[in-house]
This record gives C-alpha cells, sequence and structure tokens, in this order.
C-alpha cells in the first residue's frame, strides 16, 4: 500500500501543484449472511439477461477465459482517468503471472448464455499485505512461508477484491449482484471478516453505490496533483 505522510500534501501545495484527482478505498464488513438484495436481484438479472455465472473446477479450466478477462477490462476500464489499455502481449505476461495465484472461491465469471460470451468478471484475493510487513518484501529465504500462508491459510481474515470489471453494454443491469451473490457466501465459509476495496475514482458513484447495502467505511484516500509549466 502506498503512503505518504500528511505534511507532503501541503508540500505539494506549497510547491504549487493543485489537486487532478482523488482515489478512494474502503473497507467493508462481510456480513455474516448474504443480504436479500443480492439474491433477489440476482434471480431477477439471470432471468431478464439470459446470463449465468460460470464455475470452474480447476485452474487449468480458466485459461480458455483468460485472455478474455482482461479483454473486457481494458473495454469496461478504458474511459476511466488514468488507464492505460493493455497490449496483447501484456496481456499474455499477465495470464502467465496471475493465473496460478488465482483463488477459486473468488474468481466469478459471469457469461452471456447464448454465445457464451464473457460479460462480467469479480477477482478477489486474500489480503497480501501483513505477509508482506513480515517477510519485510522479501520471498526468500523465509518469505514464501508468509506468503503461502495467507493464501491458503485459515488466520487470514482480509480479503483483496481486486477488481471489478462489467462490459458496457451491461453495466447499470445488476451484473454487480451476481457477483457479490458468489463472493459473500464463499468469504463467508473461509471465515473472512473484513474485505478491502481497490481504488476507486472519488467522483465514480457508480462504483461507490456497490457498497450502499454494506456496512463500509472510507480508510484511504490517494491523490494526483497537477502543475502547468
Amino acid at each position: 500500500t502506498i503512503y505518504n505522510y500528511p505534511y507532503y500534501v501541503d508540500h505539494m501545495y506549497r510547491m504549487g501543484y493543485i489537486k487532478d484527482q482523488d482515489w478512494v478505498e474502503f473497507l467493508i464488513t462481510i456480513p455474516r449472511e448474504l443480504p436479500d438484495r443480492f439474491l433477489r436481484a440476482s434471480e431477477i438479472v439471470k432471468r431478464r439477461s439470459g446470463v449465468e455465472v460460470k464455475h470452474f473446477a480447476r485452474k487449468d479450466d480458466v485459461y480458455p477465459y483468460a485472455k478474455d478477462i482482461f479483454r473486457l477490462i481494458n473495454k469496461a476500464y478504458k474511459e476511466i482517468y488514468g488507464y492505460v489499455e493493455l497490449t496483447e502481449r501484456q496481456i499474455d505476461y499477465y495470464v502467465d503471472m496471475y493465473i496460478p495465484m488465482l483463488r477459486l472461491d473468488f474468481l466469478t465469471v459471469v457469461i452471456r448464455q447464448e454465445d457464451n460470451k464473457l460479460i462480467g468478471v469479480g477477482i478477489g484475493l486474500p489480503s497480501m499485505s501483513t505477509a508482506l510487513q513480515k517477510s519485510r518484501g522479501r520471498f526468500m529465504p523465509t518469505g514464501w512461508y508468509h506468503l503461502y500462508k495467507a493464501l491458503k491459510g485459515k488466520d487470514n481474515k482480509v480479503l483483496d477484491l481486486l477488481l471489478v470489471a462489467v462490459d458496457p453494454e451491461y453495466q447499470g443491469k445488476g451484473i454487480t449482484a451476481l457477483l457479490f451473490n458468489e463472493f459473500i457466501p464463499a468469504a463467508i465459509r473461509l471465515g473472512f471478516e473484513y474485505a478491502e476495496s481497490n481504488v476507486e475514482l472519488e467522483t465514480n458513484h457508480k462504483v461507490h453505490s456497490m457498497w450502499d447495502d454494506l456496512e463500509a467505511k472510507q480508510t484511504k484516500r490517494r491523490r494526483a496533483f497537477i502543475k502547468e509549466l
């Protein structure tokens, strides 16, 4: 996590910089049971939109969808401030890097039934923050143990919500309800108590609304400064 001391803000202003954009992050308390809203909404969305959740038994089963996941991220995020679309070469690199790390419990893929088209994805991962602190950022000689324990162990109570991406054609149609309908029961079953959102633009109220029916507290803020030269 990026952290700077509070005086940095005043220092930037004194140097003539002004705020350009802010991003915020939320800490969400995982409910002890699935809120009715997500259950009802997911059934309505499936019926009206002709979509379904794709489940994977093995990581090898993810690979046929892997590149399309990153292409969907490009499509969903391309209009967001600061996002740079991934090239096909980068997509190949990230597929090889990240697919082996996935926890299938926290990979939710939504497809259109008529043609098996990928239209939504949600990815979460047990938080690595404490493990990285314990290992001081080193993989060897014992850092691997802390990282493995964070990924697979039962003592980790914090889940990182890495990303949610929905095809623009389906945004605003309740696809996120399908994602949380899968995420929340999995988190409860595996003993997670909190989830941390990824960075969200301060002005992206559509994304903030995902937490409306959950106990969510803003815990972090990042800022980009700008100065005319």
